[in-house]
């Protein structure tokens, strides 16, 4: 038999459990964009639709938890969207288009 093997490992699973975060982690992990649980609380409420449909979300067992890849990836999103918004809407007020 002729097995072929390769010195590079596959890609980390971003969707794994162990990866997932408690939302007690998440402030000490990203602590400019949420310094606290309840400014994360406050940003779900606001975003949990876009949260759960990027699979950011997670309830298991009553408790929620974040997939730490698509979490940053939707804030990220979010983020630039919410920049284009504010720039269209400083151009209208500055007379642009």
């Amino acid at each position: 038999m002729n097995h072929q093997t390769t010195s590079e490992a596959p890609p980390p699973d971003t969707t794994a459990l162990s990866a997932l975060l408690a939302l007690g982690q998440v402030p000490e992990r990203y602590p400019k964009l949420f310094p606290s649980v309840e400014s994360l609380r406050w940003y779900m409420r606001e975003h949990r639709e876009g949260l759960v449909e990027a699979g950011a979300l997670h309830v298991i067992r009553g408790r929620t938890y974040i997939a730490p890849g698509p979490f940053e990836a939707y804030v990220l999103r979010a983020g630039q969207e919410q920049a284009a918004k504010r720039r269209l809407a400083s151009a209208r007020v500055c007379g642009g288009a």
